[in-house]
């Protein structure tokens, strides 16, 4: 038992370690890149902090799981070199218990990217795109989104959404072909809008019947809980919210769906490489050899690591245009290389 709390203790010295200094690198880059922006008057520390930490949230799968890797790679060659590894199956310990102590840190990292993409990282999100919409409004590009509701067979068409305010600005509501509503604000809360229009077709055209520069109560009938789900991006969404708009047919379905689908299944699917940076490179850096070439095993898995990455996002992309349906784009990569980790696996002695 010894060996494993040392083991365990040595994979979370350079795991902390390697996040700690990637993580540094990455905020000094990104400062130095919107130094200018930083420097307003009204941008302070925590505004900043918030805004690297959130940053940090969008590619925290993807470093996680590149940084475990590196610290498998770093302990297995180091106990093969410094004949530790020797010692160790001298005594009667196999490779594959060698290997229980890192398994059980990647575990607890895939925990915590669960949790992670469960309650932290949708809030953060949240927070970063609405600090995107409010001081980098000149770098985004305007977008234009339509709705569609059940209720009454309506749309509603709107330029933006504004998460703090719970509001759609520049709204315009398709009541039927012959009646239509445009507003500057429309809040989601009490279905009230601001600076109202009331267009109804004549036989002349289009003619605006009402204009009223304040408030107006709408009759409209929205599902708050079911048009939140629908407006905000999926980023800024739970997994278990994502989980009610998915559908695992390998039929067409809505490319809103399908979209979903793609997205909550590579959030799913990708904290298992966690134990795939543990399960396919250990087995390689436990050979003992005499010549063992360390810098070469940590190119190979380096690529690996990126051909991965690639190989996701490509089926993220695949399964959300339904070129293949995304339960079969997204699923079945990690499934060979569980099949191969396993395999991997069961070669040690």
């Amino acid at each position: 038992m010894i060996y494993k709390h040392y083991l365990f203790r040595q994979i979370s010295k350079l795991f902390f370690f390697f996040l700690s200094a990637t993580v540094f690198l990455l905020i000094i880059f990104d400062l130095s890149a919107r130094a200018n922006l930083f420097r307003q008057p009204h941008m302070h520390f925590g505004i900043i902090l918030l805004y690297e930490l959130t940053q940090l949230m969008k590619l925290l799968n993807h470093l996680v799981c590149f940084v475990l890797l590196l610290c498998t790679v770093t302990l297995c060659t180091q106990l093969t070199r410094t004949r530790e590894l020797i010692v160790l199956t001298t005594g009667g310990i196999s490779k594959r218990s060698v290997l229980h102590p890192l398994l059980a840190f990647a575990v607890l990292v895939m925990t915590a990217l669960y949790f992670n993409g469960q309650w932290i990282a949708p809030k953060a999100n949240a927070w970063n795109h609405n600090f995107r919409s409010t001081y980098l409004k000149q770098q985004t590009a305007p977008t234009v989104s339509m709705l569609s509701l059940p209720q009454d067979d309506s749309e509603l068409i709107y330029a933006n959404y504004n998460a703090k305010q719970n509001t759609l600005e520049d709204v315009y509501w398709l009541k039927n072909s012959s009646t239509i509503w445009h507003m500057k604000y429309l809040d989601l809360k009490n279905h009230q809008g601001y600076f109202v229009d009331k267009l109804t077709k004549t036989n002349k055209g289009w003619k605006r019947v009402t204009s009223v520069a304040s408030t107006e109560s709408l009759p409209i009938s929205l599902d708050n809980k079911a048009l939140k789900s629908k407006i905000l991006p999926l980023t800024s969404q739970s997994l278990s919210q994502l989980s009610h708009q998915t559908s695992l047919s390998v039929h067409k379905v809505p490319d809103r769906i399908a979209k979903t689908t793609a997205y909550f299944l590579q959030q799913l699917t990708l904290p298992l490489a966690c134990l795939f940076a543990v399960l396919i490179p250990a087995p390689f850096c436990l050979h003992f050899s005499r010549q063992m070439p360390v810098y070469m095993l940590f190119f190979w898995t380096l690529l690996g690591g990126i051909c991965y990455l690639v190989i996701v996002n490509t089926s993220s992309i695949l399964g959300g245009s339904q070129l293949l349906a995304p339960v079969v784009a997204i699923c079945v990569p990690p499934a060979l290389l569980t099949i191969f980790s396993l395999w991997n696996y069961a070669r040690l002695q």
